[in-house]
């Protein structure tokens, strides 16, 4: 028998990464950087899992959430990652593939390092050695702040759904000046959170928590989705390519 395990309490995601120390927020603006042709994205050693609830920072807004897991007679548990590990691609491979993709698109090539990232930032703190050696043009520093599902405040955007917010700084090889820095969510909007929204398609909401459970398939393809949204609108601040839409 499977019984559905709930804390109908707002849950943080991960550890709160949303702090705004040492992390100002810039526009790309082209002036200022020699063409970019190659880039190093700099990855997380480590991707939050897939789960139910949001952080403490989408809490204080509005936004609530809720983390279930299915429990089985022998006392064994599944996480909503787990639940979706079979179901394809995992969010964080699809937003790789999808900013290698975005990048090749504008002609830039791109290489990937997993680096460790600084705890209150969530970014990297020496540029310089992790281009040591590499012909590289600019460095893409890219931090996943949260993945998975959550309810917005019911009477404004009532509907459980993928929720992705990622944290991004572009900084030049030569200098190590930054060129483009933002925060970007999708699936919550927010004009309190400081972070560029895109709204998830009506596909992706389920009714409640237990939906996105039952129909795997719909809500590993959610995430995915938020992952290639994300990944497209973020290469086309520093590109000519207008490829996603935000506000």
């Amino acid at each position: 028998m499977i019984h559905f395990i709930r804390w109908p309490l707002v849950v943080a995601m991960v550890v709160l990464l949303s702090g705004c120390a040492d992390f100002t927020k810039q526009p790309y603006k082209s002036s200022a950087a020699a063409p970019i042709k190659k880039v190093l994205i700099a990855t997380q050693t480590d991707f939050p899992k897939a789960d139910f609830g949001v952080d403490s920072e989408m809490a204080m807004m509005g936004l609530v959430g809720t983390t279930i897991s299915l429990s089985t007679v022998d006392g064994q548990t599944q996480t909503l990652d787990e639940i979706l590990a079979d179901q394809g691609p995992r969010y964080h491979q699809q937003f790789l593939a999808d900013l290698t993709s975005a990048l090749g698109a504008a002609g830039i090539s791109a290489q990937t390092v997993a680096v460790k990232k600084n705890a209150g930032t969530g970014l990297a703190d020496n540029y310089q050695s992790l281009v040591s050696g590499k012909n590289v043009d600019a460095i893409l520093d890219i931090q996943i702040l949260q993945a998975g599902y959550g309810d917005a405040h019911l009477a404004q955007d009532p509907g459980v759904r993928p929720i992705l917010r990622v944290r991004a700084r572009l900084v030049s090889a030569r200098d190590f000046k930054t060129l483009y820095a933002d925060d970007i969510s999708f699936g919550y909007i927010n004009s309190l959170l400081d972070a560029k929204g895109i709204k998830a398609p009506g596909k992706y909401y389920f009714q409640d928590t237990q939906l996105v459970l039952f129909e795997k398939k719909r809500a590993a393809e959610g995430l995915r989705v938020a992952a290639t949204e994300v990944a497209r609108f973020l290469i086309g601040q520093f590109t000519n390519q207008s490829i996603a839409s935000a506000r």
